[in-house]
């Protein structure tokens, strides 16, 4: 069966959507299937992954026409107008897999997101959580996206103490800002408590300007982008993640990686975080910094309770979202999708 995946945003650059489209076109790949992926996403100098599926990059449009005649199925990551045209031309069995809600973090829609996700209604839909699959107008299948489980996971080596761990892109809606707050707060009882900062984004040089404000350049260090296993080492030195952020994550798979490397999560309870934390961790209050600052110290004062905890469960709660289980899913999906 030939596949066509639409992905605009792809390796080189790293997040939740890019992972997730590379393990689902490497798994699709194992099943026997013929795997292609259209994106406009530059490799800027990067090397060009080395994978059993094609990868074609700012195609013409004739090219682009040429691999879709010739597709089975026609895959979406993310409603994309400007992947939607050959639909229109010669309709074909049309799958979106949905990583957002297309809403404003304030609720409302711009025109362009109306008409995505009024255009899903012809699709067969798929969403990264029940989250997501909540705010489509036409609902559908829910695949919880997967982590790298061959790269993340526990090496059961020493951690420091009281240490504190963020992963994610420095913008605001990540919520890095009310982290520093907060721990410029938790640092008044706890002046051994650290935080490493892994990221990059427009607003590191603010954090960094909120963190020479508390006097912190000691306590908080700042890395830059990492991925793969200098990520899974990083997350593998640290006791707690937290991820604070302030708009509703479709999903969060920053938060898979961090369980399965033993880190204990302090997550945003709002969207997809508590669909990928379950029972383990500690939720607060989104943008609540009071919130946070409490739920820090607690999960401080109380790390064997919750490392005993995460230790017992994270092992049958990762199973589900572990790269043979997702592609699993997908595999069935799609073959039920052509039969």
């Amino acid at each position: 069966m030939k596949i066509l995946f639409y992905c605009l945003s792809f390796y080189p650059k790293t997040g939740g959507l890019e992972t997730v489209a590379q393990i689902l076109a490497e798994g699709l790949c194992k099943k026997g299937h013929k795997v292609y992926i259209i994106t406009s996403t530059d490799l800027n100098d990067v090397q060009e992954l080395e994978a059993d599926y094609t990868i074609l990059r700012k195609i013409s449009t004739l090219e682009f026409w040429s691999v879709y005649i010739k597709c089975d199925l026609f895959i979406h990551h993310n409603v994309s107008l400007k992947g939607i045209w050959p639909l229109l031309l010669f309709p074909k069995k049309w799958m979106v897999i949905h990583h957002l809600t297309y809403f404003n973090r304030d609720g409302t829609l711009k025109p362009l997101e109306w008409l995505k996700r009024n255009l899903s209604r012809l699709a067969i839909n798929i969403s990264c959580s029940h989250f997501v699959n909540g705010t489509l107008p036409k609902k559908g299948h829910v695949v919880w996206n997967s982590y790298d489980d061959k790269t993340f996971y526990n090496q059961h080596l020493k951690r420091k103490d009281k240490s504190f761990i963020f992963v994610g892109r420095l913008v605001s809606d990540k919520g890095c800002d009310i982290l520093i707050e907060a721990f410029a707060k938790l640092k008044q009882e706890h002046a051994d408590a650290t935080l490493t900062i892994v990221g990059d984004g427009p607003d590191k040089p603010k954090l960094l300007a909120l963190v020479n404000k508390h006097h912190l350049e000691k306590e908080v260090s700042f890395t830059d982008i990492l991925k793969g296993d200098k990520l899974a080492a990083k997350l593998n030195e640290h006791q707690i993640a937290v991820i604070p952020s302030i708009w509703q994550e479709p999903f969060g798979v920053v938060a898979l990686e961090a369980i399965a490397c033993g880190c204990i999560p302090i997550y945003s309870n709002k969207g997809g975080l508590t669909e990928a934390c379950g029972n383990l961790g500690i939720a607060f209050d989104s943008n609540n910094q009071t919130d946070l600052v409490q739920k820090m110290i607690n999960c401080m004062e109380n790390y064997q309770d919750y490392h005993h905890i995460l230790e017992s469960s994270s092992e049958k709660h990762l199973r589900i979202y572990s790269q043979n289980a997702v592609i699993e899913r997908y595999h069935k999906l799609i073959e039920n999708c052509l039969n």
